[in-house]
């Protein structure tokens, strides 16, 4: 996770999300921030969305419990709708 992630993760209350109570509110943004996360997901801009870039970019902009949490109360695939 970079600094400008790592900032957005410190200032989160954990409040809940106000259309599903099961995981906390996030302020992360959905997509790759600078080349690195470009790099790190092993796409490139131009590239389709897939599940398992979603399921990626998940891994390098989330806390591990707030993913955990998100993923408990919907599938990868509803995530992936969302962000299509």
């Amino acid at each position: 996770m970079n600094k400008q992630r790592e900032d957005i993760c410190r200032k989160c209350r954990m409040l809940p999300s106000v259309h599903h109570l099961e995981y906390p509110c996030c302020d992360q943004p959905f997509y790759p921030l600078d080349y690195d996360e470009w790099e790190q997901l092993g796409v490139s801009p131009q590239d389709r969305i897939t599940v398992e870039s979603v399921r990626k970019m998940m891994e390098i902009s989330l806390q591990p419990y707030c993913m955990e949490r998100m993923l408990a109360a919907h599938p990868i695939e509803w995530w992936y709708k969302m962000i299509k």
